[in-house]
């Protein structure tokens, strides 16, 4: 999508492709699997052999990483790697970088003082290694249980806003420029959401930190199935409130169901969602392909390999062309087995 010969369009046309493509961007989280250190076995592979995604490097706009992967926890992210090589393939890519970030959740509501420490000197070890961060997303700041033990405890929003405030003000210490926005479920959770991101959006701006975006968590099967009332019609009402807001709006694009399967039916449950989100008029600025379950696996094709498997890259390059022609969409039958995360 970035990848135009810039060069043949005339004025007009460039302003309007850059237009477009400011509010249509690509984003990958890398699957956790749901455990702390995890990471797809070919991680490291893909940045020392950045050929074997090459193309849909082209189709990427932004790379979210989570926070605690920097904490040195992870062996095979060393700091030689970093300036090596992650580094150097995201700046040859233009890829913008994101971080996936818990540290300020429910910091207001109770005593998260080590957690957000420890989360600092991580970013400050990726602050001297070089890597340059345009986004922080705070996770489930709004969303998320406050939890002791078993009890499920209130934490009002404006305590939680305080908190997320307080470590936005924190990261904009080391990292000027960033931009902050939200991972949020409240309307995944059938829970009352308008009030709360127009609270959250007005206290940003009091404090002159630039709130950005809202990205909207959920799994492509609660749509199809229903949960909580929802609906793409239901989805497509968030995603125009918040850009009522004067906000991006962003859609996580996963799946809970297929991501118990296999790669093959997370490629067509996720291609698939995105399908029927844009035939029911969605237009998202932000399409986030993510996941937290036992696939998928493979992010990348070994240098060689024609085909084979369902790396995500194949998943970015489709996310990629369709995005870049709405036209297809329409032309493209919806397929039932792979709303059923078959495969």
């Amino acid at each position: 999508m970035k990848y135009l010969k810039l060069k043949l369009l005339g004025p007009a046309l460039l302003l309007a492709f850059w237009a477009a493509a400011a509010v249509a961007g690509i984003w990958y989280e890398d699957n956790s699997f749901a455990r702390r250190g995890g990471l797809p076995e070919d991680f490291v592979y893909k940045f020392q052999q950045p050929e074997s995604w090459k193309a849909a490097r082209g189709g990427l706009d932004v790379y979210q990483f989570r926070v605690n992967m920097f904490n040195r926890n992870y062996p095979q992210i060393t700091d030689e790697f970093l300036t090596k090589h992650m580094i150097p393939v995201l700046k040859d890519g233009r890829i913008k970088v994101a971080l996936d970030t818990a540290g300020p959740l429910l910091s207001g509501c109770k005593n998260r003082a080590r957690r957000i420490d420890v989360e600092f000197e991580w970013i400050s070890r990726i602050k001297r290694a070089g890597l340059d961060v345009h986004y922080v997303s705070l996770q489930s700041l709004l969303s998320k249980p406050y939890r002791e033990g078993r009890n499920v405890l209130d934490c009002p929003i404006a305590e939680r806003v305080k908190g997320g405030i307080a470590y936005a003000e924190k990261f904009a210490a080391v990292y000027p420029n960033a931009e902050f926005g939200l991972i949020d479920a409240l309307p995944s959770k059938g829970q009352p959401y308008k009030e709360a991101y127009k609270y959250t959006r007005d206290m940003f701006q009091s404090r002159n930190i630039p709130l950005k975006y809202i990205h909207l968590d959920l799994s492509i099967e609660m749509v199809w199935n229903g949960n909580n009332g929802l609906s793409w019609k239901k989805v497509i009402e968030v995603e125009e409130y918040v850009k009522k807001l004067g906000l991006k709006f962003g859609l996580l694009f996963t799946s809970r169901q297929s991501g118990q399967i296999s790669d093959e039916a997370f490629y067509k449950t996720i291609v698939s969602g995105l399908e029927d989100y844009r035939r029911a008029g969605g237009a998202a600025d932000h399409y986030i392909i993510i996941s937290w379950f036992p696939y998928p696996r493979q992010t990348v094709r070994r240098v060689g390999e024609v085909a084979g498997g369902y790396p995500v890259t194949d998943a970015i390059l489709e996310f990629s062309r369709r995005i870049e022609s709405p036209a297809r969409v329409e032309e493209m039958p919806v397929r039932q087995q792979q709303r059923r995360g078959g495969g």
